[in-house]
């Protein structure tokens, strides 16, 4: 696969589109990036996760090009603004002139552009803008696909690079990589081969995921060698089958990473450990995973798991908060609140609350007024989805036709992490009672 993009990309002065696709967890970001940059080519980068927007989209692109940062003081949107996409052809012209050498623009995820007519106008960048420009798709799809099919008529085909999923032994190789500390790495790589990848590895084979469970399960694994004798060992291998039996359908039904099973249900042992591991995983990769507004609606829907709906309006109306007195024995009551919610475990909530809570943290946060109804729910919905497919909400409502609720999976050391990553102080609002 290198070999191929170093064929494609080795000419400064080429113009050509390129697909890149392959599933996740399979190296195709990380290989694309190392490569531009050996190269020495001028690229940008630019996450369709992290920007839903096509004008967010191609304003992060233009920045990057002409080398600025995002900054606080200009709301995080970089300099240049490309609010239409004649803005952004423009701009584009002067920034890369044509026989020059190629400028490419990276975009990831970008089977999330399905029924957008982007795809087509970034295939036809050097056709529209008259720039040496060109783009490298990143998807999970193949060109094929219905995620491709709009606005791609009379664009140029990009060239496709397909990179295969990891085999079992290359699976085991990376995994092994993470081994417990002061773990066997050879006894960490026969569990591996043995117990994790033959079952788990069939229904994903996301290095996260099973980076997750390989460690959830170890300990376990690990236990019947340490027993007192044969029959506490066969007690223990027993039990050691029947929670990865359980695991594996949990798994295979999507709800092994989340935090409860129904409305007001508290975490059990296993979920609060698989929880715990995913907290850590995503804690590493929380500055490219998410985008800002995404962190603002997950730090909003913790809110709602841990306060009563009762609290809402002591803190985000003014009035109440402003005539409130705190009695000698609020830090008390609060402190047992706060214990008895831990034990209760989180709390499902409806989409009407969630926003409810996520805008005015949003206006404290940034001091902008929210956008238009249509705007608002077309932005929310699509950070709601990207968290939900991350396995860090969970919608748990049974009937389509009720109000959607939702309950949070992220345990309150990532809820912090994720608090100080963005500025915000938690605690102001977690009253519990």
């Amino acid at each position: 696969m290198i070999t191929l993009l170093l064929q494609h990309l080795q000419d400064a002065h080429i113009i050509s589109p390129l697909l890149v696709q392959g599933g996740p967890s399979t190296g195709k970001t990380a290989i694309i990036r190392s490569v531009l940059r050996e190269l020495g080519r001028p690229h940008a980068y630019v996450s369709c996760v992290e920007h839903s927007k096509p004008g967010a989209l191609l304003q992060a692109a233009l920045n990057q090009l002409r080398g600025k940062r995002r900054r606080a003081e200009d709301n995080y949107g970089g300099v240049l603004k490309a609010e239409q996409v004649s803005d952004f052809l423009a701009q584009l012209s002067g920034l890369a002139p044509s026989g020059g050498p190629v400028h490419y623009i990276v975009v990831d995820h970008a089977q999330r552009l399905a029924g957008s007519a982007l795809p087509g106008i970034l295939l036809r960048l050097h056709e529209l803008s008259g720039a040496s420009a060109s783009v490298i798709l990143v998807s999970h799809v193949t060109w094929g696909s219905m995620a491709f099919a709009h606005g791609t008529m009379d664009a140029p085909r990009p060239y496709q690079i397909s990179f295969p999923g990891y085999s079992l032994a290359e699976l085991t190789s990376i995994l092994a990589l993470v081994a417990p500390n002061g773990a066997d790495v050879r006894d960490f790589a026969a569990y591996l081969k043995g117990c994790i990848l033959p079952m788990f590895a069939r229904s994903s084979s996301r290095i996260e995921d099973l980076q997750v469970l390989a460690l959830a399960l170890y300990a376990d694994y690990r236990a019947p060698a340490r027993a007192a004798d044969a029959a506490e060992a066969r007690r223990l291998q027993a039990a050691f089958a029947a929670r990865v039996r359980s695991m594996h359908a949990r798994f295979e039904e999507g709800a092994l990473f989340q935090g409860a099973s129904a409305p007001g249900a508290a975490l059990d042992t296993e979920a609060a450990l698989v929880a715990d591991r995913a907290g850590e995983v995503a804690a590493q990769r929380l500055d490219f995973e998410l985008p800002f507004t995404g962190k603002v609606l997950l730090l909003a829907a913790y809110v709602c798991s841990c306060n009563r709906p009762a609290l809402d309006r002591r803190l985000f109306d003014a009035i109440s908060r402003a005539g409130r007195r705190r009695g000698s024995m609020a830090a008390d009551r609060q402190a047992e609140a706060a214990k008895e919610a831990r034990l209760r475990g989180p709390q499902a909530f409806p989409l009407e609350r969630l926003l409810a809570v996520y805008w005015p943290l949003l206006r404290t946060h940034l001091d902008v007024p929210p956008p238009a109804a249509a705007e608002q729910s077309a932005e929310v919905l699509m950070q709601l989805t990207t968290l939900v497919s991350l396995r860090l909400l969970s919608r748990v409502s049974a009937d389509p036709l009720d109000e959607p609720r939702f309950a949070c999976n992220i345990p309150e050391a990532l809820a912090r992490l994720l608090a100080a990553n963005i500025g915000l102080d938690l605690s102001t609002y977690l009253l519990y009672a």
